[in-house]
């Protein structure tokens, strides 16, 4: 962080991530020939200025998010599934690469008397995404405890391919406390994503209420719809290899026809996924060092992406999954003085 005047302060950040795992797989069933040499570096850059103009706030912000994976079996024998485990070398290698660069502006007014105070604030993101893929696959042998085959899985068709993609949001919300102990948050938020070319609105409330002028007692509830960013790795399945799946009689002789699987994207059909999550949270303090609170958690997902089979074997691409997750959490904390605390948590999700 570089303070360049009083007014204007810059900031920015690196990050480093790597992972080496040199037999991932490895377990009771799966040998080491079975395993796969795995490697992961991330890299996260971001530049950030905040400049103070009159009592008005300015953020501008750039960062960049890289990966690669990297994975490649230890030999090129046939990767061969039984009953009591696999044996021979893994069927796949490939090599992943994404990137993430985005933009971001926010603009925060100073403190505005009208009906009590208000600080209004608002912004934007633009995103730019990429993913691409190299892999290779052979197939792959299922066994019978008395060693027949099966089954034989092949895989066809190019493994390469990219996918890139474009999303803008913006946003505003207002701050607002009519009276003292009472605090208003109302804000909408749109996003757009350039893959399936719609846009979502997504209003968000909350208020959070403080009686005391202590502060020992504070309740807030809020509700909001949230969009859910499209994932190019799974919407990449649908430019992916199509795999056939052979089946053999008793005597690993015989085979039959062949039932190719393939994953269908269509995205003009799409709809964007969003979730409506509501919460509400007590908190409050007895005495001088007892704390008690508790907590509710609605998540409601809607039009969420799931592979869908067809008569045909193929799987297509729809909005057809609905989540609802419920959760409530109450907890007591206690504090000995300024070095020594106990708490007791429970939660049911």
């Amino acid at each position: 962080q570089v303070n360049l005047t009083p007014r204007n302060i810059l900031q920015g950040s690196f990050l480093f991530n790597g992972l080496s795992d040199p037999h991932q797989g490895l377990g009771i069933f799966s040998p080491l020939s079975t395993t796969s040499d795995y490697q992961t570096r991330r890299y996260f850059v971001s530049i950030k200025d905040q400049v103070w103009v009159g009592r008005t706030l300015f953020d501008v912000g750039v960062a960049v998010d890289t990966v690669r994976n990297d994975s490649n079996p230890q030999g090129s024998g046939t990767y061969v599934v039984m009953p009591s485990g696999a044996s021979g070398n893994y069927f796949q290698s490939f090599s992943q690469k994404s990137r993430r660069l985005q933009l971001i502006g926010d603009i925060t007014s100073g403190s505005l008397n009208r009906f009590g105070t208000h600080t209004l604030s608002a912004g934007w993101n633009a995103d730019g995404l990429d993913f691409s893929q190299q892999a290779s696959r052979t197939q792959i042998d299922f066994q019978r405890a008395d060693g027949t085959l099966s089954e034989r899985a092949t895989f066809s068709g190019s493994a390469a391919f990219r996918m890139a993609n474009t999303q803008f949001g913006g946003y505003a919300q207002d701050l607002w406390r009519p009276v003292k102990p009472i605090v208003f948050s109302v804000g909408v938020r749109t996003d757009w994503d350039r893959l399936i070319h719609k846009h979502i609105v997504e209003p968000r409330i909350a208020m959070n209420w403080v009686p005391a002028d202590d502060g020992r007692m504070k309740f807030t509830l809020s509700w909001g719809k949230h969009y859910q960013p499209l994932i190019l790795s799974t919407l990449s399945q649908g430019f992916d290899q199509q795999r056939s799946d052979v089946f053999y009689d008793q005597n690993g002789q015989n085979p039959g026809q062949p039932i190719v699987s393939s994953f269908l994207v269509r995205l003009n059909g799409l709809a964007q996924p969003r979730s409506y999550n509501s919460t509400a949270e007590w908190q409050e303090r007895f005495f001088d060092n007892t704390f008690v609170g508790a907590s509710f958690l609605l998540r409601e997902l809607r039009d969420g992406l799931a592979w869908e089979s067809q008569p045909d074997s193929s799987l297509v691409l729809q909005n057809n999954r609905n989540d609802r997750y419920i959760s409530g959490e109450v907890w007591v904390r206690h504090a000995f003085g300024e070095k020594a605390q106990i708490e007791v948590n429970y939660v049911r999700s």
